[in-house]
């Protein structure tokens, strides 16, 4: 039996096929971040039950349902769906990227005081973010500032690992060639900025490098 293309003669709207991907992405997200809080939850209903703290493996089952939770809210930012008349609280994206990108080697700021901003200006964000975050393997401070012209990263540490042809793509008109899994922030990130109007930049300055969109 011969089947009908996807989406032929559907009265879903050029929008939603556009980011039929990003719908699913942020449905798997959101689906998963409620049962793995349960599991942070029921670590912390449990040891005050017992009455006694958290035992060595209790405190590591917990700690790795946040983590996950946090990652999880960080990718629905970054590869979900981002409708253009959508908010996102600063609140909310402060939590995610402070409790995602401060790690024991790596540390994260945000200078301003950013109240409130559209979802695909969140997405951008968070894209951005994890573009920075391959450059610094090593560890180092990574400052976010929010202004009305623009975002601005700011990346400092005593050792960077560049991928010179995904910086290349990302900052200039080249093309992405053999992109993994663990990259694909790059490709997606240039592709928001395009639809934002928007241009990343990269330079370097006295003890740092300046990602600016």
């Amino acid at each position: 039996m011969a089947t009908a293309p996807l989406l032929q003669n559907s009265n879903i709207s050029s929008r939603i096929e556009d980011d039929l991907i990003g719908l699913v992405t942020s449905r798997i997200c959101h689906d998963l971040v409620s049962p793995i809080g349960a599991i942070d939850n029921g670590v912390e209903l449990m040891t005050a039950l017992s009455g006694t703290s958290h035992s060595a493996e209790m405190g590591l089952i917990g700690q790795s349902a946040r983590a996950a939770g946090l990652k999880l809210r960080l990718f629905r930012i970054a590869f979900g769906a981002a409708s253009p008349d959508a908010v996102s609280r600063g609140e909310d994206l402060r939590q995610v990227f402070e409790g995602t990108f401060n790690r024991s080697r790596l540390k994260f700021s945000w200078v301003d005081q950013t109240t409130a901003m559209s979802r695909p200006q969140a997405k951008l964000l968070a894209l951005s973010l994890l573009c920075a975050d391959t450059a610094m393997p090593f560890g180092g401070l990574l400052t976010l500032t929010v202004l009305d012209s623009g975002v601005t990263l700011s990346m400092s540490s005593e050792r960077f690992r560049w991928q010179d042809d995904l910086w290349a793509a990302l900052c200039g008109d080249g093309t992405f060639t053999d992109v993994g899994a663990g990259n694909v922030q790059f490709p997606l990130a240039r592709l928001h900025a395009d639809q934002m109007g928007r241009r990343f930049a990269l330079r370097e300055d006295t003890q740092s490098w300046i990602l600016s969109v």
